[in-house]
């Protein structure tokens, strides 16, 4: 539909709930995932994450979410006696898991978990690690609390997340092709999504509420640059991360989602034709302790 289409806004009462770990990695995304999206925007939250893991004597790890053990090297390094879980969303991504840390020092393992809760015991775990989940902010809410459960006491979970003013283009544009097709409820679900988007402030009191003391917050800023907006539409950055990220943080109806998207697309190739086009991400870590 296009950008002068004016659809019905339906009812977003009955939308099936996005998979709690993210959209599964498939067998064809493994390579880009690892060539194109880990260098230049994984890596921002990754290292972020694992930074602020606290040494543990012994140390056992669980990665909620993990996509295709791509945190494994890093949390090696950090904590090199550590054993290792890590709950992938697809078979394809678990088989590259078990073959990326069969290079590694730790005792590894990997399983495919969808959804949350997961069928693990309570509180098998020193640490528990979430690298930007794709999740809305109830989600969010049902991560933290898992992770809270599978900790042992004063156990660390550390997530990183893109914060608020991430993504400010897609947001713009989705609130442009509201208001040019007057349609009221999308420009409101623009400022539902922007406001559930965390701060420093609000990840902080997430975490207190599922259970954590002790939280602190590092933040970073990462701008990603591509030589055209075509170009950014056409990256794995923007295919495996930000639309199905933009997908969870608005939380509407698939169908009105679809059609904003294409609007947001149609808008970034034009504007930024011959332009560079840059991404912007406020890159937040938090971390907490068990109570």
């Amino acid at each position: 539909m296009g950008p002068g289409s004016s659809p019905p806004f339906p009812a977003a009462t009955a939308v099936p709930p996005l998979p709690r770990l993210g959209p599964p990695l498939l067998e064809k995304d493994i390579g880009r995932l690892e060539t194109e999206v880990v260098p230049r925007y994984l890596t921002a939250f990754s290292s972020l994450a694992v930074s602020l893991l606290l040494p543990s004597e012994p140390a056992s790890v669980i990665v909620v979410g993990s996509r295709a053990g791509i945190e494994s090297d890093a949390i090696a390094t950090r904590l090199p006696s550590a054993s290792l879980k890590g709950l992938e969303t697809s078979d394809a991504a678990l088989r590259r898991a078990t073959e990326r840390v069969s290079q590694t020092s730790i005792a590894a393992s990997f399983e495919v978990a969808r959804g949350l809760p997961t069928q693990l015991p309570s509180g098998g775990f020193t640490h528990a690690l979430a690298v930007h989940p794709i999740c809305s902010r109830a989600g969010r809410k049902e991560l933290l609390l898992e992770m809270t459960r599978l900790l042992s006491p004063r156990g660390q979970a550390v997530v990183s997340i893109p914060l608020r003013g991430s993504f400010p283009e897609i947001v713009d544009l989705v609130r442009e092709y509201a208001l040019k097709n007057d349609l009221a409820k999308l420009g409101e679900a623009v400022d539902v999504a922007n406001a559930n988007r965390p701060t420093p402030e609000t990840i902080s009191d997430e975490l207190e509420a599922a259970g954590f003391v002790d939280v602190e917050v590092d933040v970073q800023l990462l701008a990603v640059r591509f030589e055209s907006g075509a170009a950014f539409l056409r990256h794995a950055i923007y295919e495996l991360m930000v639309a199905p990220d933009a997908r969870a943080a608005f939380d509407l109806a698939p169908a009105v989602m679809s059609d904003a998207l294409v609007y947001v697309e149609m808008a970034i190739k034009k504007y930024w034709a011959e332009g560079e086009f840059e991404l912007t991400v406020n890159v937040g870590a938090a971390s907490g302790r068990r109570a």
